[in-house]
């Protein structure tokens, strides 16, 4: 997985040789999150790993499918039922927020598609059925759970 993740990211042709060896060391000690090791190296920012991630895992980024995790109206239409049934501890913890809208399919936005199970477990406690994925930078996750609660 750190293999296909570092290809995905070499692809920028930004990265020497020097860097991907680099990244490859961290990734290995840190193979639960690997967005947060590389983007601690200051070689990758947050979006360059989620945009290799996201063709990795085959997710878009929220922005590329019209989704606007800005604050302003849009965000005031989101239901907020859910977080009745889901702590923002937990949310915050896994990087992920439910973005439910009246009349739209639900989308689940998240910061690492590695925690993909944890997905399932939110589902769950929705009560959501059809839902669509999208990865967005953590610090717009973090804001949207923060305006829900």
């Amino acid at each position: 997985m750190i293999d296909a993740f570092l290809d995905e990211l070499s692809n920028s042709g930004d990265l020497t040789e020097d860097h991907l060896e680099r990244l490859h060391t961290v990734c290995a000690k840190n193979q639960q999150r690997f967005i947060d090791a590389v983007c601690e190296t200051k070689l990758v920012t947050e979006g360059q790993a989620l945009q290799a991630l996201g063709r990795l895992y085959a997710i878009p980024m929220a922005h590329d499918i019209g989704v606007d995790l800005e604050m302003g109206p849009g965000l005031d239409a989101l239901e907020k039922d859910f977080a009745t049934h889901i702590s923002r501890r937990f949310l915050k913890t896994y990087c992920m927020v439910p973005v439910i809208r009246p009349d739209e399919t639900p989308l689940i936005v998240l910061n690492d598609p590695g925690e993909l199970n944890i997905v399932d477990d939110v589902v769950k406690m929705t009560g959501i059925g059809e839902y669509g994925l999208a990865l967005a930078e953590k610090s717009k996750i973090i804001m949207i759970i923060n305006m829900l609660y």
